[in-house]
């Protein structure tokens, strides 16, 4: 359901109309002020937020928002992480989780700890504790900030024969339900400012998700080339869990 255009008459009256805006608005991360039907300033604030970030978010389905250059090529992730196999699986370390989480296909999997590359252990969970800081206990059931979609998984691209990155533990998949392969990036639920502070905690540490950069899978959050690259050589070794 998309907000509908809203109508000048709105201002100052009371109406069943303007009830029903301002209560999807704020389903959709946008503060509309009171959910009282009055359209008032802040209404009118939150619908002109939701227009401008819808905008960009349905021109980044159809014209990526950022390019290609931030992932990691194949090559250079085996180079920085190792090929994918014996050798990802013996740099895997597991690193406790800072709120609980669930299998999303089968929820009563509950999840305390993932297996990441060792290399960007102390990344991942400065992701968490991030998200973590940024939302309550029932926020993080609400918006599906639990819903636990997979990290390692030795496998190729959908679709395709390169590696995912997957492969090397170095991306990790979040609320797939709602932020599947095919979603474009405007329909996805991370696209929507309730979840600004989960991209910030993801960006601040060097991942970025993909949707951004190819207008869909917005579930997917993976480490960029950037980042990637400081890690050439690195050789600290992580305590497991």
């Amino acid at each position: 359901m998309e907000v509908p255009k809203v109508d000048a008459s709105f201002f100052g009256n009371r109406s069943k109309e303007a009830y029903a805006i301002q209560s999807h608005l704020r389903l959709l991360g946008f503060d509309p002020g009171p959910i009282d039907g009055i359209w008032g300033i802040n209404s009118q604030t939150a619908y002109d937020h939701w227009v401008k970030r819808s905008a960009v978010a349905a021109a980044a389905a159809l014209n990526p928002i950022s390019t290609k250059l931030q992932l990691l090529t194949t090559a250079e992730a085996i180079e920085i992480f190792g090929p994918p196999g014996v050798a990802v699986e013996n740099s895997l370390v597991k690193i406790r989780l800072p709120y609980e989480m669930h299998l999303e296909w089968a929820p009563q999997i509950k999840i305390n700890q993932i297996r990441v590359h060792r290399k960007l252990a102390s990344l991942f969970t400065s992701v968490f504790m991030g998200i973590n800081a940024a939302y309550s206990q029932e926020e993080l059931t609400a918006l599906g900030l639990r819903e636990f979609s997979g990290v390692y998984s030795h496998r190729r691209v959908t679709g395709g024969a390169s590696w995912s990155k997957h492969a090397f533990g170095i991306a990790i998949d979040l609320y797939a339900e709602n932020n599947g392969f095919n979603v474009p990036w405007h329909r996805a639920a991370f696209s929507r400012a309730v979840y600004d502070p989960v991209h910030l905690a993801f960006e601040r540490a060097g991942f970025i998700n993909i949707g951004k950069i190819i207008g869909k899978d917005a579930m997917h959050f993976e480490i960029t080339a950037s980042k990637a690259r400081t890690l050439r050589g690195d050789l600290v070794q992580f305590s497991a869990v």
